[in-house]
């Protein structure tokens, strides 16, 4: 392997390395100017509007899964296939996160605490079963 053949190499390796980065800065761009569709778009802040609370598995092929859609939550089940809604209900209103911490302060009254996702389910199949 004589110098020719080394900047070749090198003169090679340079051109993908370019093309490369050339690729990702287009792509950059066409996301910013929101060209690229779905997963490819790496704008990221867009406000999401569904988003999956909890999930619990049942048995190898089946899970109960809570999902909320807007101001609404969807409590489903899934099989391998198939799918069914068991229950919808308003979406319980998140506190908002504390700006400064005051040692002194009161914390604020609870109307009593949030049932757990298995109760929930428990309440919801008992009532389909009546």
């Amino acid at each position: 392997m004589d110098m020719l053949d080394l900047a070749r190499y090198i003169a090679g390796l340079l051109i993908i390395l370019g093309l490369l980065a050339g690729f990702a800065v287009a792509l950059r761009l066409m996301a910013a100017r929101g060209l690229l569709p779905g997963a490819l778009a790496l704008n990221r802040q867009s406000h999401k509007r569904m988003a999956v609370r909890e999930s619990l598995i049942l048995d190898p092929r089946r899970r109960v899964v809570i999902v909320q859609i807007d101001d609404r939550e969807h409590i489903l089940l899934l099989g391998q296939h198939s799918e069914q809604i068991l229950a919808e209900r308003a979406a319980p209103i998140e506190p908002d996160p504390p700006e400064a911490c005051d040692e002194n302060a009161t914390p604020p009254p609870q109307s009593g605490p949030r049932p757990s996702f298995s109760e929930a389910l428990k309440q919801v199949l008992k009532g389909r079963a009546q």
